[in-house]
């Protein structure tokens, strides 16, 4: 093979190391944004730890709707 060719498979491989990387990333903070909501079902955490927890994702939150009145970027 030639250096061309060893340089496509460099790159196709660099590219699939990457995203798998992103996809466990992903997943990972996925999982903790879960765990962190049933322990604000269960009662362990405030709404506040909660919503501070998750940051930008609060504004989305319905569980934050209050707290992102109160703590809101025009405060």
């Amino acid at each position: 093979m030639d250096k061309t060719m060893w340089i496509i498979m460099a790159i196709g491989v660099t590219v699939a190391v990457i995203l798998s990387i992103y996809a466990i990333i992903d997943a990972s903070n996925k999982t903790q944004d879960t765990s962190e909501r049933m322990k604000l079902i269960n009662g362990e955490i405030s709404v506040f730890q909660y919503c501070s927890h998750i940051g930008k994702a609060a504004v989305d939150d319905e569980n934050c709707k209050e707290f992102n009145l109160l703590y809101g970027p025009n405060r």
